[in-house]
């Protein structure tokens, strides 16, 4: 017989692995972070912290305008999240950070694995003060092309919604 803090865990997994499994719309007990909505369409995705880090992650060190020192910052790829809510052409998106701050990003500057949605910095979670929850984030000293105005511009901290934009 298993303890029963053992099987109230069990529980709580199982019922959170059902959720994500059933749909990515459906949130289970925890903060929404990240609202994803398609232009033109009443399709709003509520991601979780959880369902972000049942992602592959991707992990780097950089330096950026905003830091000091090369910060190890972890995340899923913004592709992998917009393809678990089942987006998986190239189109434009607008970012939109929780100070309201908004930014239109072109389909060139985003590949399979970059940029990321950081939602860990030196392997910890990171408050709203501290630029989080989720930041977009590119390894900047990995490419000179990284180390440009619209990279720095689509590099959105306290990102709370992004707006897929359909094609005219």
């Amino acid at each position: 017989m298993f303890p029963h803090s053992f099987t109230l865990k069990a529980a709580q997994m199982i019922a959170f692995a059902g959720c994500f499994a059933l749909s990515p719309q459906m949130v289970c007990a925890q903060d929404v972070l990240l609202t994803i909505s398609i232009e033109g369409t009443d399709e709003r995705f509520e991601i979780t912290d959880d369902m972000l880090l049942q992602l592959e992650q991707q992990s780097f060190q950089t330096s950026s305008l905003w830091t000091e020192g090369s910060p190890s910052y972890s995340g899923p790829s913004l592709t992998s999240v917009l393809s678990m809510v089942g987006i998986h052409e190239q189109n434009s998106m607008t970012f939109v950070g929780a100070n309201d701050y908004k930014v239109d990003i072109s389909p060139a500057l985003i590949d399979d694995t970059y940029p990321i949605i950081a939602n860990r910095i030196d392997g910890m979670p990171f408050s709203l003060r501290e630029k989080g929850p989720l930041w977009i984030m590119y390894p900047f000293d990995k490419r000179k092309e990284y180390q440009t105005e619209p990279v720095y511009g689509a590099a959105v901290w306290q990102l709370v919604e992004i707006r897929v934009l359909t094609s005219e």
